[in-house]
């Protein structure tokens, strides 16, 4: 009977450990399903821990350019840059004259203008007078191209040309820069004036007003030097005759005596200068020979 009792005893242990091992599953799951619900909702909508930022990507305009010019230094694409271009010819036609004048007036019917010209006579070999000339044109930069082609058309030939061009952007924009920071200068420097009083303030403030003017007339020279060049283009064109001049008194096939006895007498001059250093030569050894051979023949005696 005590054995009965003692297994009764266990067995109602065992049981009992078992439910509240049960109870205590049951509370802990209840627990969590509840917070899991809490943390994650029951709408979709984020949860209240998530920090993370979020984003919204504004939509760029394609016609509003990237920087202005003049707060970063850059041009806003290629066609606002500032490029100098400038070609150079040298052509060989019939009648040089009447090209130069055909060229002029090109020059002139598109809006350019003649920078100098100049023409030169000399005689050919079949003594008859030809010209050579040098003519300047400046032609709106956006008719280069054409002027080239009608200075071209109805020549002999093009024995050279070339076409340069100098970007001179940066320059410009540090240009109109510094033109902005010395007028917004000039313009203070003038409401300074006009309120000062003192004698002496006002000397010194005029001076400086008229630093900066100035300096203001400068770059505003460069500017426009930039803008006019830029805007017209410079063409120098050689033209050269058909039948190139030929000095008629360098004809080596004649006989000259004259040219002649100068060389004869060059020739003698060259040989008398090879003698006379010969001699200093002698003169030299001689000083060092002499008094060794005397020195050695004294020995041998």
């Amino acid at each position: 009977m005590l054995v009965i009792r003692m297994r009764y005893r266990t067995l109602v242990k065992v049981i009992g450990g078992v439910g509240v091992l049960l109870i205590l599953a049951l509370v802990v799951f209840t627990l969590g399903g509840s917070d899991s619900e809490d943390l994650s909702g029951t709408s979709g909508q984020p949860s209240s821990y998530d920090r993370s930022p979020t984003y919204t990507e504004l939509p760029r305009d394609p016609n509003v350019a990237e920087q202005d010019v003049l707060t970063t230094g850059r041009p806003q694409s290629a066609q606002d840059r500032v490029i100098l271009r400038d070609a150079r010819l040298t052509i060989i036609t019939e009648d040089v004259p009447a090209k130069v004048d055909a060229i002029r007036e090109m020059a002139l019917e598109i809006g350019g203008w003649v920078v100098n010209q100049n023409t030169d006579t000399s005689t050919s070999s079949d003594d008859k007078t030809v010209a050579t000339a040098i003519i300047e044109v400046r032609v709106p930069s956006d008719q280069l191209e054409t002027a080239l082609q009608q200075i071209q058309d109805g020549v002999v030939r093009v024995t050279n040309e070339s076409i340069t061009g100098q970007d001179v952007t940066e320059d410009y924009v540090d240009l109109t820069s510094r033109l902005n920071n010395l007028q917004a200068a000039e313009n203070q420097l003038q409401a300074l004036l006009d309120e000062t009083q003192n004698v002496d303030e006002v000397l010194a403030v005029y001076n400086q007003l008229t630093s900066l003017r100035g300096e203001i007339e400068v770059i505003q020279g460069r500017i426009r030097f930039y803008d006019q060049s830029a805007a017209f283009s410079s063409i120098t064109v050689y033209l050269r005759p058909k039948t190139d001049p030929v000095d008629t008194s360098d004809d080596s096939d004649s006989w000259r005596p004259g040219d002649t006895f100068e060389d004869a007498l060059a020739a003698l001059g060259d040989t008398l200068q090879i003698f006379g250093d010969a001699l200093i030569y002698l003169a030299v050894f001689a000083i060092l020979i002499v008094p060794g051979a005397w020195i050695l023949s004294r020995v041998w005696r």
